[in-house]
Formats: C-alpha cells, structure tokens, sequence
C-alpha cells in the first residue's frame, strides 16, 4: 500500500509539474473538463466547507479526509490544498480534517500515517515550508517510548497524542518519503534529514 502510494503521488507530482507541459491540447481539455464535472458531483462536507465523503444520513464521513485532501492538492485542485491547510492547528498539529481540529469527534487515533502521506502531498504541492515547520517541530515534542507487540521500542516520534495503538507512530518508512516529497531541509529529532527538492 505505502509503496502504491509512494508511486502514486510521485506520478501526481510529475505530471501535475514538469511532463503537464508536454500534453496535448486535446488531452489537456479533456482532463480540465473531467475536473468540472467531477467538481459538479464532488460531495462537500457542510461543516467545513471541503470534500468529503459522506453518509446516507448526510452526514461528514471525514475520518480519512487529510489523505485524500492531499492528493487533490497534489493533482492542482485547490479545495484539496485549503482543507489541508485548514485542518492545521497554530501549534502545528494536524487533524484528519479541517472539521476535526482541536480533536472533535476523536476518542483516540486523531491521526495516521496515511493522514501524514496527505500531508506530504500538500506540501509537495505547495512548497508551505511555515506550516512544514510548524509540523515538524511538533512531531519533535511529541516523542515516546512505545509497546508494540508487547515490545518496548526507543523513543518514536508520534503523530497524535491520543494513539491507541501503532497507527499513529511515525515510521522509518514516513522519513524516507518525506525525503522524495519534501523539498528543504530541516533539523528534526537530533537528526539532520535532507529533504530533496522534487522541482
């Protein structure tokens, strides 16, 4: 999955950037015109105002929303790039969506890595090193030991507060595909990760 996706947003960033150029007009209009009717029968959530999956009551079903935000900023759709952006808190924390900021409707989990990987795509997308940073830096005060399996690991950088098991555990994984997305570089954890520019 984690490499499907890898694959996918590297592919997303290609043609969104250096290979749109090189479409053909009629391809080019027939992309743009799939985008408005997609934009005609795109569900948007009524609290938050953003794409969103939702219920057969109407209500949100916005529990992965930062992941697929993410990839409709990748693709040039900017209600994807706003709802990303939106669902940051000033302190950096992100939420799975603008809706769920300041932890509503969270018991546990309020993050994942998969958010994470909506994230990168916004930030591919974008360039926002501010909000990047701000991220960062709360990923950094918020590490700890952890138990998986009954195993006791070193310190691990998490995603959210309220984790209830690995799901919001930062991977090794995570770093290296924030080093293809990411441009910049950036101290994290003690470390130095180069952050290569994908422009």
């Amino acid at each position: 999955m984690c490499h499907l996706l890898r694959v996918l947003l590297i592919f997303s960033v290609l043609m969104s950037s250096s290979l749109a150029w090189a479409l053909q007009d009629e391809v080019r209009e027939r992309l743009l015109s799939a985008r408005e009717r997609w934009r005609e029968y795109a569900q948007v959530c009524p609290e938050g105002q953003f794409p969103s999956k939702m219920r057969l009551d109407g209500s949100c079903d916005d529990g992965d929303s930062l992941l697929f935000l993410g990839l409709l900023c990748l693709s040039g759709e900017d209600s994807g790039c706003d709802g990303v952006r939106r669902a940051q808190e000033e302190d950096g924390q992100w939420w799975r969506s603008p809706r769920r900021v300041g932890g509503r409707f969270e018991a546990y989990n309020s993050f994942s890595r998969d958010m994470a990987s909506g994230v990168l795509a916004y930030l591919a997308a974008t360039g926002d090193q501010a909000a990047g940073e701000r991220w960062l830096y709360w990923l950094e005060r918020h590490r700890k030991a952890e138990k998986i399996r009954g195993i006791k690991t070193p310190m691990l950088t998490q995603f959210c507060e309220n984790g209830k098991d690995a799901t919001c555990v930062a991977s090794p994984g995570f770093w290296e595909f924030a080093a293809d997305l990411w441009p910049g570089a950036l101290r994290v954890s003690g470390c130095q990760y180069l952050i290569k520019s994908v422009a």
